[in-house]
């Protein structure tokens, strides 16, 4: 039974798949997490593991065709989206659950100044006159370090640096105080000063209003110092969960292990802390043709642990310790 009272956000077992000319596509497959009230969790994994796909299908806004969630839960404050009219549903995105994508300027309207988007934002959820959305709008963008947000407030998208058009989007995520915001790359292309700077935005409006956050990234190193629990993904699977302290000490996937072992060949001494930001390292061999998945483990063929067992049956999440478990025989613990 799903723990709604320390959990903000549910998820059990979803499962989204494609539709293409070479046959379905699991892109998402039997995924479960928690995020924590007011907590901080990872969603990490290389290009095309289902990251993105599982954003998108918990809020709904994926496109039916081609896509479809097949099955599964998402209980936001104990309410399953899953099974909410649409109608309703677009008022509780936006407002109780809100979403900073990936590009900001494809995401931004490249017609309208970036308040009259946040005013529409705001608008949209509350009973605010259009001067009460804007002052609120000027308060948002000097709240999330836009310098001169009076006169900022009247720019253009274009007009704006990519740090500052993400500042913008996530000054539209928060706009009514969400319960949960989902962050799906929030800090791709931006400079490593500026990734810290967003990065502490986030944390500080956790810290402020208790808005949980979902951190989707590609990037073990800012997964390591911004989040609280990691889930890590694998060909549309869960292939490992745990408190971030945990799974980078004792990574019970080799899959975990590899991703680790490859980030700390590329970080430099000179640099600050363990994990330093770097993109995913690419591992030997590919990962398997989601539309005809192999028998047993969907990482065999990468894996210079794989035995007999692992090309028979694929694992269960098995337990490691307490909120730890990995989809790996290797690991000792019973299946969960």
């Amino acid at each position: 039974m799903a723990d709604t009272d320390r959990h903000v956000l549910v998820v059990r077992n979803l499962a989204t798949t494609f539709r293409t000319e070479r046959g379905i596509v699991r892109a998402v497959d039997d995924v479960s997490f928690d995020v924590p009230t007011g907590g901080k969790v990872g969603l990490v994994g290389e290009s095309g593991s289902g990251k993105s796909v599982t954003a998108l299908s918990i809020l709904r806004l994926i496109d039916d065709p081609p896509c479809r969630i097949e099955r599964g839960e998402v209980l936001l404050e104990g309410r399953d989206l899953m099974k909410l009219p649409e109608r309703e549903l677009r008022r509780v995105r936006g407002d109780r659950v809100a979403m900073v994508f990936q590009e900001p300027m494809t995401s931004l309207n490249p017609v309208m100044t970036v308040g009259a988007q946040i005013v529409e934002t705001i608008r949209a959820h509350r009973n605010e006159s259009r001067s009460q959305a804007r002052d609120r709008a000027v308060h948002l963008l000097r709240r999330v370090g836009i310098p001169a947000p009076e006169t900022r407030v009247d720019a253009w998208p274009h007009e704006l640096s990519g740090g500052m058009r993400q500042r913008v989007m996530i000054a539209i995520a928060l706009s009514c105080s969400p319960r949960v915001l989902i962050a799906d790359e929030p800090t791709t292309a931006l400079d490593v000063t500026v990734q810290a700077q967003v990065l502490e935005l986030l944390d500080e409006v956790r810290r402020e209003s208790g808005t949980a956050t979902l951190l989707i990234s590609h990037d073990l190193g800012v997964v390591a110092s911004f989040t609280e629990h990691v889930v890590v993904m694998y060909a549309g699977r869960v292939m490992e969960t745990g408190p971030v302290r945990d799974l980078f000490h004792n990574p019970g996937h080799p899959y975990t292990q590899a991703l680790i072992d490859g980030l700390k060949a590329l970080t430099r001494p000179d640099e600050q802390g363990p994990f330093a930001p770097r993109k995913l390292p690419s591992l030997p061999g590919r990962a398997p043709d989601r539309t005809s998945l192999p028998r047993g483990c969907r990482f065999q063929d990468r894996c210079a642990r794989v035995f007999d067992a692992c090309r028979e049956q694929e694992p269960g999440m098995r337990s490691i310790a307490a909120d730890h478990a990995a989809r790996c025989w290797l690991v000792g613990g019973e299946s969960i």
